[in-house]
């Protein structure tokens, strides 16, 4: 529906000065434009599908703002140089291929953006419009740019990601109002010295390209507040770095850092740092001294610790150290009290500080695949946690945690069906006793003897040999029979994920629980999914699907099967065993 700035009456039509005809499916421009060619000031015919733009656009001589975006313009005709009022050109996303010279006579043109354009080459005379202050050029596979780009004096934005660039023009030096760069997703391999001279720039992003280095240079950029140097081959930062005092956003991602530098500390503004996927062996403790930072990103490093003067960092709201080799948090994290997230997978801790009960805004508690025994009693009083996680199988955010007695601190510690936690897939986080003894990996640590019957390839394992049917030593999961819908034919309290007793049998005799496997043609809809052991003779289905005699736990005082659900055969309820 077009959008009019003044009643569409005949005897005002001379007094439309904007007009909108966005997404109204136009294949080419109104036939009535010419009407408001003593007024128009503002066109707008983005997301249409028009091809040529006739030679009455160019007439509308008030006209100060064209936006032309996502059409199928190919062609940008000479009489552009008669819209000398033109201040915004916007033909991006289109299939134009050349910018004809005549440009340049737009003398009051300040706006231009011809992003997402098959334009593999700049016409010098872009270079004449003295008057742009923002040049769009992104994605238009251009290799080079204008060796007098300098002359664009004015310009404070100038943004070129997404083409084939090997270098950037010396004259860049002259751009000394600019503010904002964007070089990313280029084939740059090194920044020119003349960096040093953009001493207006606030915004440098240069990801996605391959350099090696940063120049010193960079560090007299004094207004700079925000750097994006992620996905190059950096080595390390420059060491005055901290000098750039007005930063704010740092990301410097997957690169091959292996240490920042200590002048650090002197970014008292930063807020938000994203150094993951490097090879960072340690963190310097002058990351304390950052006491603006919010948001703080460490994940896919080498880090076996974290400094403790991390607890200056008051302002803290999310801390992510994934996929690093920690193996103990400092007590003092507890003095972050305004963490909301706290990410910790895929590691080796094998204890969490009681002090983690102090982060009471804490909202998300992420420990899969770490080597946790129990977690602390404090856990009770986070009232804002939402999402506890220990497992990636784990089909809630929040569980339900049981008080014991740690028999080795003799404090009162939590735990629950997913501790101890096991060896993750990925080879982070726990390993087990088992693990250390040579054994295979078993479905629970200390726990049942585990067979699928009825499934191609059989397994077994004994916990008292540790032998296994297959000769790999590793148990493996076939494929999860579904039955079908059996409700009215097992009430929902039979199936309840608790252990079967025999009828009968000594505590020492050890439990049965069969998993049925589904037979296309031979399993009757009656047949319940888990039986005793005595009703297995009495049925045609597979023999024992589980065997789990007692196995005593170390800390475990009065452990409870914790109902699960069995419909995705996850077998987290037997972890503990009655000692």
């Amino acid at each position: 529906m077009p959008k009019f700035f003044c009643m569409p009456f005949f005897a005002c039509n001379r007094q439309v000065d904007s007009l909108d005809k966005r997404q109204c499916n136009l294949t080419t421009l109104p036939h009535d434009i010419e009407r408001y060619s003593r007024t128009l000031e503002e066109l707008l015919l983005d997301m249409n599908h028009i091809k040529e733009l006739p030679r009455s656009l160019f007439r509308l001589h008030k006209l100060q703002r064209l936006g032309l975006s996502d059409n199928d313009v190919f062609r940008i005709p000479p009489e552009i140089s008669h819209l000398q009022n033109l201040i915004e050109l916007n033909v991006s996303r289109n299939d134009v291929s050349d910018i004809p010279d005549e440009l340049r006579s737009c003398k009051m043109l300040k706006i231009l953006d011809i992003s997402s354009n098959p334009i593999a080459r700049l016409p010098d005379s872009i270079t004449q419009v003295s008057s742009l202050t923002h040049l769009n050029l992104n994605d238009t596979s251009l290799t080079k740019l204008p060796q007098d780009l300098g002359n664009l004096c004015n310009l404070k934005s100038l943004e070129v990601r997404e083409n084939h660039l090997h270098n950037l023009p010396s004259s860049l030096s002259m751009l000394i109002h600019l503010q904002r760069l964007d070089v990313g997703q280029n084939e740059l391999d090194e920044l020119p010295k003349e960096i040093a001279f953009l001493i207006s720039l606030q915004e440098f992003y240069c990801d996605e390209n391959h350099l090696e280095e940063i120049p010193d240079g960079i560090l007299k950029c004094k207004n700079l507040e925000q750097i994006d140097l992620s996905s190059n081959k950096l080595m390390k930062l420059p060491e005055n770095f901290g000098e750039l005092e007005k930063l704010t956003d740092l990301t410097i991602s997957q690169n091959c850092l292996q240490s920042l530098p200590s002048s650090i500390r002197h970014l008292k503004k930063l807020t938000t740092l994203k150094a993951d996927n490097n090879n960072l062996t340690s963190l310097t403790q002058a990351i304390g001294s950052c006491t603006g930072l919010i948001e703080l990103y460490l994940m896919h490093n080498l880090l076996s610790e974290i400094p403790s003067t991390i607890s200056n960092l008051l302002k803290l709201e999310t801390l992510n150290i994934d996929k690093n080799q920690l193996t103990t948090i400092p007590p003092l994290i507890g003095k972050c009290e305004n963490l909301a997230v706290l990410s910790l997978r895929d590691n080796q801790i094998m204890e969490i500080p009681m002090e983690i009960g102090k982060l009471l805004n804490l909202r998300v508690l992420d420990l899969c695949n770490n080597q946790l025994r129990y977690l602390p009693f404090t856990i009770n009083v986070l009232s804002k946690l939402q999402a506890l996680w220990l497992s990636e199988n784990q089909s809630q955010a929040m569980l339900k945690f049981q008080q014991i007695q740690d028999k080795i601190s003799q404090q009162i510690v939590l735990t629950c069906y997913l501790l101890p936690q096991q060896q993750s897939s990925s080879g982070h986080g726990s390993q087990g006793d088992y693990d250390k003894a040579g054994t295979s990996n078993k479905a629970f640590i200390g726990g049942p003897k585990v067979h699928f019957g009825g499934m191609e390839g059989d397994i077994t394992v004994d916990d008292e040999t540790g032998a296994t049917g297959n000769q790999s030593g590793n148990l493996s999961r076939n494929p999860t029979p579904h039955p079908k819908n059996q409700s009215g034919k097992i009430k929902k309290s039979s199936i309840d994920g608790h252990v079967i007793h025999h009828e009968g049998g000594s505590a020492e005799h050890p439990t049965n629980i069969m998993l049925s496997k589904k037979s296309s043609s031979s399993i009757d809809e009656k047949q319940p999914l888990l039986l005793p052991s005595h009703q297995q003779q009495a049925s045609n289905g597979p023999r024992s699907a589980l065997k789990h005699p007692p196995v005593a736990q170390p800390f475990v005082e009065s452990p409870t099967m914790e109902n699960n659900g069995i419909s995705k055969i996850q077998l987290t309820f037997f972890n503990f065993a009655q000692n």
